[in-house]
């Protein structure tokens, strides 16, 4: 899977892990406002927010998800 930015990747893990914005912004401790922000591309993932997803997501690859190297997870 190649998605160019950190945003288009958590746009891709919610829709893979079949959550919708409201119930991954809840799974992953931030405001709705916040995912709905970064997967529209108005918002740039925070720090907390990254490491949050792959504290409760930890078959997530860092590498993937900071800089879209390699495959999602394996």
């Amino acid at each position: 899977m190649k998605a160019e930015t950190m945003n288009e990747r958590i746009k891709f893990l919610i829709k893979a892990l079949k959550y919708d914005h409201k119930s991954f912004a809840r799974k992953i401790g931030v405001a709705k406002e916040s995912i709905d922000g970064v997967v529209k591309g108005n918002m740039t993932p925070s720090m907390p927010m990254m490491n949050s997803i792959l504290k409760i997501f930890p078959f997530v690859k860092k590498e993937w998800l900071f800089i879209g190297a390699g495959e999602p997870w394996g």
